[in-house]
């Protein structure tokens, strides 16, 4: 806001206009730099006066004092202190981002968009998108289940006509879409979008029905940096429009059941490896489990692997005697494996253990949660 601020309470608005500051870090004064607590505000009445016609500062002088007085306590309870206009120096030097990195979302349908700055960031990088969903017997599936953007630029992925459909729209200038062979009817389904980073511009996106492919084909260029500037962010459930794609209108609202939708962007994530072999002691050995789809692993150090003499070993999946040796660490004792478990809930907080997993409920980090009977 650089500066300019305003307060609404209880029908009552009190609102200040503050000039943009230099366009650098010099702070010697000048009139774009007089001290914050000696600007004018202006109040209204906006219960009767929408249109902020009359100013009743004067009037009112009282109310107004007790406003801008409010104004600065929540200020300070939502940390948007302190206050900076000058520009060019506030765009250089953003505030911190307090928001945890993540590699799971999870999105329930008709709720606010999501500003794109704090959404999902699947901007070509592998990621799956997973809606559940229930069909009424008889009812043809139509509608958006997660989208993005505008006709400017974004993706939507929903269902036209009973099949699913996704469209990546690049900028305005180019759309790719893939749409399913085939129909799908009634009853509980899982639909998902797979996209496969390919090259350094884009990749392939394969389209599921209960896990079953229905539909593939390429996106010759992902969008890489930002996907509009009209600020549309994602929605569930329904589109901001105008519409990503052709052949519907917005904002195309999901016609049937939609539990919620869960973008996953950690697929094939080759980070841990580096993380595994920086964390584990000399002479220990690193478990890769699972395939990386065949992709490099970026900033890989072997020298590491040497001067620790640690061992990296692959495995596909765990044998019996694989749970046997497991099993006889943990009644060692040797390790404290109980600093791992980081949570317990009833079965009625399963949603609660799925989100505090997700690291959707602020200030709790779980590494293992674990659902028990009620006793």
């Amino acid at each position: 806001m650089l500066g300019s601020r305003a307060l609404y309470h209880e029908g009552w608005k009190a609102v200040t206009y503050k000039p943009l500051g230099p366009m650098s870090a010099d702070t010697s004064p000048n009139t774009f730099m007089g001290p914050f607590d000696e600007d004018i505000w202006e109040l209204y009445h906006v219960e009767v006066d929408p249109s902020e016609v009359h100013d009743l500062a004067d009037a009112e002088p009282q109310r107004l004092a007790r406003m801008v007085d409010l104004w600065w306590e929540e200020a300070e309870r939502f940390h948007v202190l302190p206050l900076d206009n000058r520009i060019l120096y506030t765009i250089l030097n953003p505030p911190p981002n307090r928001i945890l990195e993540r590699s799971r979302y999870r999105y329930v349908p008709f709720g606010a968009p999501v500003p794109e700055s704090v959404a999902a960031d699947v901007r070509n990088r592998s990621h799956e998108i997973t809606a559940s969903v229930r069909i009424d017997e008889g009812v043809v599936p139509e509608g958006v289940l997660l989208a993005i953007g505008c006709v400017l630029g974004g993706w939507s992925f929903h269902v036209l006509d009973g099949r699913l459909r996704y469209v990546h729209n690049l900028y305005g200038k180019s759309v790719d879409v893939i749409e399913a062979d085939r129909a799908f009817g009634g009853g509980a389904h899982t639909l998902g979008f797979r996209y496969e980073k390919v090259d350094e511009e884009g990749g392939t996106g394969e389209l599921l029905i209960d896990g079953e492919v229905v539909g593939q084909g390429p996106i010759a260029r992902f969008t890489p940096i930002r996907y509009n500037n009209t600020g549309a962010g994602l929605s569930c459930g329904y589109e901001l429009g105008p519409p990503v794609g052709s052949g519907y209108d917005a904002p195309f609202r999901w016609n049937s059941e939609l539990t919620d939708v869960v973008v996953e962007v950690s697929s094939w994530a080759t980070e841990p490896v580096c993380q595994a072999i920086d964390c584990v002691r000399p002479g220990g050995t690193v478990v890769l489990a699972g395939v990386k789809g065949f992709r490099p692993v970026p900033d890989f150090v072997s020298d590491k692997i040497v001067l620790k003499e640690i061992t990296v070993r692959g495995a596909i999946g765990v044998t019996s005697s694989g749970y046997r040796s497991a099993i006889r660490l943990i009644e060692s004792g040797r390790v404290p494996l109980e600093r791992m478990h980081t949570h317990r809930f009833g079965l009625d907080e399963a949603e609660l253990a799925i989100r505090t997993l997700a690291r959707e409920i602020p200030g709790e980090e779980s590494i293992h949660s674990c659902l028990v009977p009620e006793t």
